[in-house]
């Protein structure tokens, strides 16, 4: 019986098994062949804020259809149609439609944030740059500039939007969160930023400057499931976009390098020539075909001129191929003959098309209202009551979740000013989302006129029918009944 290995010994002599001793160490860069498995495309999405965004803003800026739908989106959701406001939202108190239970504490309440909100840059043009910038970039920070009034009171002075979301860093605690560190010792000790609620950094993510929970707003949309940010609504298309970019300038330079038909030259060569000959023989036969002779006239002298200039019959499309001949009489006849380009990717553009339509599923715009026609395309979008539907249910999150943002300024702006949001039950309105022709309005207009008809022939009294079809307060029932009377 042998003797028993020790735990040390046991393992000297295991472990050669896991090394292969006839495999050298391969160099980096050295590329085997035979298989694809190292292959790593060009076309990955970045994962860390700055990086991200920066693909962001790159689909932004190079991309027509990527830039025009989030130019859309933002048209629908704060452009209004009257002439009081162009972009932008509206403050109404929930309870407007029954004045007598609107104090004056909440009229004044109202009136003063409504001239906050177009003052401090969160109306007009400003509002419609910040949805923008929401659907785009998913998390949008501001800066809330409070500045002191010569009474000693404290005021909203500015909202202002940071152009790079990644430069703001949010500190939450376990439960989710601020934290509430103060800011003014982050001078002091830059380990503390960790402390405050939001943190500035530079391109090196040093922080350069440090907030109170209140100076910063997190205007978010997308998805949250519980992290600090949201994922940007473009994320998911970064690699889409990329690889479609790519196959775009695949095809274009396929275009320019391989769509032209080629001339394969058979010039006449003795058998037997070295390659110095061959070579010389090919030479004399482009000279032959490529130059032109052109006589000019030179002033100075009062001579004609003789110049050969070169005038090829297709410099990037021509070969030119050796055929022999032997001394015995057997000729080989020389030819021009011409070679199609066999490339797949100039007949084949279904993979351009699928790109597409990935994209557009990313941006969840109907092509009509982006005016992306080409053609009868299958991935061009018709643009059908679903699609439309499905459409104004997108903008009508994205306007909910920029009223949360809103809300939060205005709320902080009442404080301010000394009244109790808890007080007064506003509500932000936005424009409709999908704006009807006058056509499409006349059609509907129509339409309810009918049901109207039939619904009184069957017996509905017309308070129920006012207030289904034609919502009609109670005036405007009186003056139906004593019309039809």
């Amino acid at each position: 019986m042998g003797r028993k290995l020790s735990s040390r010994t046991l393992w000297q002599n295991v472990k050669g098994l896991f090394k292969n001793n006839d495999t050298e160490p391969s160099t980096v860069g050295t590329f085997r062949g035979g298989t694809v498995a190292g292959l790593e495309v060009p076309w990955v999405r970045n994962y860390g804020r700055k990086q991200l965004e920066a693909d962001i803003d790159r689909m932004d800026k190079e991309d027509g259809i990527v830039g025009s739908a989030l130019d859309k989106m933002a048209d629908f959701a704060t452009c209004w149609d009257d002439e009081e406001q162009q972009f932008g939202f509206k403050l109404r108190l929930s309870e407007s439609e029954e004045p007598d239970k609107v104090s004056r504490y909440e009229h004044d309440a109202i009136d003063h944030i409504t001239a906050v909100a177009r003052d401090v840059g969160l109306q007009e043009i400003a509002c419609w740059d910040l949805i923008r910038a929401m659907g785009k970039k998913g998390n949008v920070f501001t800066e809330n500039i409070v500045e002191a009034a010569s009474d000693g009171t404290y005021r909203l002075a500015r909202v202002v939007l940071f152009p790079d979301s990644w430069q703001i860093e949010k500190n939450e605690d376990k439960s989710g969160n601020l934290k509430t560190g103060d800011p003014n010792a982050v001078g002091n000790d830059p380990k503390k930023a960790k402390d405050c609620a939001y943190v500035q950094v530079n391109d090196i993510g040093k922080p350069v400057a440090a907030f109170w929970p209140y100076q910063i707003t997190h205007w978010m949309f997308g998805a949250k499931e519980g992290r600090t940010y949201v994922e940007p609504m473009l994320g998911k298309g970064v690699k889409d976009w990329k690889k479609l970019r790519a196959q775009e300038d695949a095809l274009g330079v396929a275009r320019v390098t391989r769509a032209w038909d080629r001339t394969v030259h058979k010039i006449l060569v003795p058998a037997g020539s070295n390659q110095q000959e061959v070579d010389s023989k090919i030479d004399a036969y482009k000279q032959a075909m490529e130059v032109d002779s052109i006589t000019t006239y030179d002033s100075t002298s009062g001579n004609f001129q003789t110049v050969n200039r070169r005038s090829p019959m297709n410099a990037q499309k021509d070969f030119y191929v050796a055929a022999y001949y032997t001394q015995d009489g057997k000729v080989v006849e020389g030819s021009i003959d011409n070679l199609s380009p066999s490339t797949a990717a100039l007949d084949n553009i279904n993979d351009i098309y699928w790109g597409v339509i990935r994209l557009l599923v990313t941006l969840n715009m109907p092509m009509d209202y982006i005016n992306l026609k080409v053609g009868q395309r299958a991935f061009i979008d018709k643009s059908g009551e679903k699609g439309l539907e499905a459409f104004a249910k997108f903008v009508k999150r994205l306007q909910c979740v920029h009223a949360c943002g809103v809300k939060q300024v205005l709320d902080m702006e009442l404080l301010l000013a000394g009244f109790d949001p808890r007080r007064i039950d506003y509500k932000i309105v936005y424009p409709g989302i999908v704006p009807q022709s006058a056509e499409m309005t006349a059609r509907i207009i129509l339409n309810k006129a009918q049901a109207a008809n039939y619904w009184k022939q069957i017996g509905i009294p017309e308070e129920l029918i006012s207030k289904y079809l034609f919502k009609f307060d109670p005036d405007d029932v009186e003056l139906w009944q004593n019309a039809i009377k």
